[in-house]
């Protein structure tokens, strides 16, 4: 389960290094992207409305409702790493994945 306040560290990080962390889902068309904001993202990579993508929920209950794919981590240099699931996540941020 994602909190909150761990998805703010994500988003404080990847604003302040300006990586770009792509969330997919199973069966599912849209995608979290997590840069300069929390946005809902279509397969072609164009922004959506967030109510259109997942409804009412929150990010953080959005993430922990559905069954994550992959995350993709961009840095500025554009190179790319994939992890498996949120606490590798927020390990790559830094800190421990449970605080």
């Amino acid at each position: 389960m994602v909190t909150f306040d761990q998805i703010q560290r994500i988003l404080a990080w990847a604003r302040s290094t300006k990586h770009k962390v792509i969330i997919e889902f199973e069966n599912y068309p849209y995608k979290v992207l997590i840069y300069k904001y929390i946005r809902a993202i279509n397969n072609q990579g164009q922004i959506v409305e967030w109510h259109r993508a997942f409804g009412p929920q929150p990010p953080h209950k959005v993430l922990t409702s559905m069954k994550i794919k992959k995350i993709t981590v961009q840095t500025p240099e554009k190179e790319t790493k994939e992890l498996k699931n949120l606490n590798q996540l927020l390990e790559e941020v830094g800190g421990p994945a449970g605080t």
